[in-house]
């Protein structure tokens, strides 16, 4: 008899630690991908910013921000830079144009039990 509460109480610890662990696995920082802006400075002349099919156009100031999927377009004789979210810099001297196809990054979000300040 003592043999079998003791395989009882072996099996129910067994299972706590396992459903423990289980329950745990959900505390984990997770990786995601968050679609960015990149940044534009302009050192020189004009850069507008387009939508994507042609809808809108917008001047950038400093700095200015360009969508993914947003054409930028520097008119002659203009020089701007164009930071990436992946820490890649671009240098457009006009007359240029360049599509952000896609900008990505990968954040480390914080764990579901994880608590944050207001």
């Amino acid at each position: 008899m003592r043999r079998v509460v003791g395989l009882i109480a072996d099996v129910v610890l067994l299972g706590a630690v396992i459903l423990g662990l289980v329950a745990l696995w959900g505390f984990r920082a997770t990786d995601s991908e968050d679609d960015v802006s990149a940044t534009v400075r302009v050192v020189q002349g004009l850069a507008i910013a387009i939508e994507p099919h042609g809808n809108r156009e917008h001047s950038l100031g400093n700095p200015g921000s360009l969508k993914p999927g947003e054409l930028l377009r520097v008119a002659r004789g203009g020089d701007a830079f164009v930071f990436f979210a992946d820490g890649s810099v671009s240098r457009l001297t006009g007359p240029a144009e360049l599509k952000l196809e896609q900008s990505r990054r990968i954040v480390n979000k914080p764990a579901i039990g994880t608590c944050q300040a207001r």
